[in-house]
Order: C-alpha cells, then sequence, then structure tokens
C-alpha cells in the first residue's frame, strides 16, 4: 500500500470511527446500519480529501468534512428520552438503568416522534415542550402498564 493510500485508509477510519462513537451515544437506531456508516465516513473523507487539494488549510477541511459526516444528526430521538428518563424518572429508575431502559423506550415512544417534523433545529423549538410532555405521559403509561423490566 502506498503511502497515499495508507493515509486514506486512515482518514476513512478516523471518520468511521468518530461516527460510530455519535452513534452509539446518541443514534443507536443507526448502528446496525453498514450503508449509512460506510457511505457517509467514504464521504467525509472524500470532502476532506478535495478540501485539502483546492487550498483549504486542515481546520477549514475538518470543519467541512465534518459538517458532511453528521449531516442530519442534529435532533436525536435517542437523547430526547434518555433527558426524559433522567429530569422525570430518577425516583423509578438507578442511573445505571437510564440508558437500557431508554433503548427499550424508543419503539414505544416512536409514534409520538412520528408525528412532529424533527429537523435539525427542534430542540430549540416551541413544539419541543409538547414533545417532551407527550414523551414523559408515554413512558408513565407503559411503566403503569409494563412495570420497569430491563
Amino acid at each position: 500500500m502506498t503511502e497515499k493510500e495508507e493515509e486514506k485508509t486512515e482518514e476513512l477510519c478516523y471518520y468511521r470511527l468518530n461516527l460510530m462513537s455519535l452513534l452509539k451515544s446518541s443514534y443507536p437506531e443507526y448502528l446496525d446500519d453498514e450503508d449509512f456508516i460506510s457511505s457517509r465516513a467514504q464521504e467525509a473523507a472524500r470532502v476532506f480529501e478535495d478540501a485539502v487539494r483546492n487550498g483549504s488549510n486542515y481546520l477549514d477541511a475538518s470543519a467541512e468534512a465534518n459538517r458532511t459526516l453528521y449531516r442530519g444528526l442534529g435532533f436525536s430521538k435517542f437523547d430526547t428520552v434518555f433527558t426524559v428518563l433522567t429530569e422525570e424518572f430518577t425516583k423509578e429508575l438507578k442511573e445505571e438503568e437510564f440508558r437500557p431502559f431508554a433503548l427499550k423506550m424508543m419503539p414505544v415512544c416512536e409514534d409520538v416522534f412520528a408525528k412532529y417534523e424533527l429537523r435539525e433545529d427542534f430542540e430549540d423549538s416551541p413544539e419541543y415542550d409538547a414533545l417532551y410532555t407527550e414523551i414523559t405521559g408515554r413512558i408513565v403509561t407503559y411503566i403503569e402498564n409494563n412495570g420497569i423490566d430491563l
């Protein structure tokens, strides 16, 4: 492998690992989407390489590649459910139970999310409070009917 090919492979691994890290923490619903992960990492690496080739400095090229890598990943359903649990259910759940229970609640809350247009800046919109309230209510109902079974 040439030095140039090694650099490309390192860039691709770098973007892939960064994307995987974000997906693991905030977008677990994408973790099994290998096509999404691979294509987005490849696209970010290409954007970085093109930017450098066209005269951008490292920081500008990196920022452009990151915009490509994280495009469309501004609002996280998982983070919303996790936030509701950590703010509203501290008596019902232990700290180590928040993430597993949030993962369990994702399909339970999906139809609530479907009612809203979830754009990147949704968390800053007035509709977010209504969503937050509906998610809280859905989780309360779930716990009342099913308990907390991890």
